[in-house]
């Protein structure tokens, strides 16, 4: 049966599908035949980015299938789905920060270290029972938002304050990075304000409320992501810096 709940299903093993599909074959099939000074650090960068979006979206459609099973099962797999989601932000941020920093390796390093303390930091966070309840589900998305603002900011700022802005712009694609966290801005939204239901009463189960467009938003957030990660990598490849993350030269 075709509802809100159907949609939220497909549209993430849509997803999920998709990025196991460029799991298995995009690296393979295209960034290495057409750029030869491919390394492994950027088979794995694009790749995990991938497998942690793959999850992702097959955890939030799980998630989907047993909300109406029972309370039991819909609070455990609302964990896991927003476990998948705390993998899949860390993952962008690692990955934004191996393109802005993959000539200098201490920097790289620091962040990274950051990035995961603040990632451990939030996953025990979400996984308390307490804060998993109804009441809190404005500060839940609250917290997502500042997680994500924190993940892009402080290393896009300590990037331009070391590199200089155009340098920055050279390594990655800000007007696609500025789309990619309006996206995910706008997903977090539409959660935390239950956005359009809020205003507009649903009056049949057709119509789309603020989960199916979080979803959306999540999922275009996604493929900006993907745009980005593409684009640094053909800047760097086709560019004049040479990364050292491999060497350490």
């Amino acid at each position: 049966v075709w509802n809100n709940q159907s949609f939220n299903i497909a549209i993430n093993l849509f997803t999920a599908v998709l990025f196991f599909l460029l799991l298995m074959i995009f690296a393979d099939v295209y960034l290495i035949p057409n750029y030869s000074s491919t390394t492994m650090t950027d088979y794995i960068v694009i790749n995990l980015f991938l497998a942690t979006t793959f999850q992702s979206s097959f955890f939030n459609a799980t998630a989907s299938c047993f909300r109406i099973h029972s309370l039991a099962q819909s609070k455990l797999w609302s964990k896991i789905s927003n476990l998948g989601i705390i993998f899949h932000l860390t993952t962008c941020a690692v990955t934004i920060l191996y393109y802005c920093y993959y000539d200098n390796v201490f920097y790289f390093k620091l962040l990274t270290i950051f990035t995961f303390i603040s990632a451990i930091g939030m996953t025990l966070i979400i996984l308390t029972d307490f804060f998993d309840h109804p009441r809190y589900l404005q500060h839940r998305g609250l917290l997502f938002i500042m997680f994500g603002a924190f993940l892009t900011f402080a290393p896009l700022s300590l990037g331009i304050l070391k590199f200089g802005k155009d340098k920055v712009i050279k390594r990655i694609d800000l007007n696609m990075l500025s789309v990619e966290v309006g996206l995910y801005l706008l997903s977090a939204l539409f959660h935390i304000l239950k956005l359009p239901e809020r205003f507009i009463t649903i009056s049949n189960k057709y119509q789309l409320h603020s989960q199916n467009f979080f979803y959306i938003c999540f999922t275009l957030a996604t493929l900006c992501h993907l745009n980005l990660l593409v684009s640094s990598f053909v800047m760097m490849r086709t560019g004049e810096h040479k990364p050292t993350l491999v060497s350490f030269t």
